[in-house]
């Protein structure tokens, strides 16, 4: 691992957390923060029982689905829990670069929400019928 690998491993978590999302071949919401350099160095000793390779530092995940650094490309990486490659990223400025707060769909564009189903329990009817029938009175 060169220092620029260094340098952006201890910096991702400051770096990332302003953003929501993520540009791959389409826009992602990032779900977790970056971990911290600690995190990072943590991580290193498990990264084997999930099935990643020596030269792959994870910096983000949920041991499923993580973004890697590869160490001797230079690449980063998100990998799926199947170790695939979902998407790569030449260099961590590349990867840098592909953060955003752009949602995937814009908030204006979205359908309103609509209740499917809703249940109330006897006990809360029971409840509610009293209220209705004491203001009546």
């Amino acid at each position: 691992m060169n220092a620029v690998h260094i340098a952006f491993l201890q910096s991702i978590e400051e770096i990332g957390a302003p953003f929501d999302y993520i540009r791959t071949n389409k826009i992602e919401r990032i779900n977790f923060p970056f971990w911290s350099y600690q995190e990072i160095q943590d991580g290193l000793g498990i990264r084997e029982d999930w099935d990643i390779q020596t030269y792959q530092v994870p910096f983000w995940g949920d041991w499923h689905d993580v973004l890697c650094l590869d160490t001797n490309t230079g690449q980063v990486l998100y990998l799926n829990d199947a170790r695939n490659s979902v998407f790569s990223w030449s260099t961590t400025q590349e990867f840098i670069g592909s953060l955003t707060n752009e949602p995937a769909t814009p908030v204006e564009n979205q359908p309103e929400p609509t209740l499917i189903q809703s249940h109330f329990s006897d006990e809360f009817r029971k409840k509610t019928e009293a209220i209705l029938k004491r203001r009546k009175a």
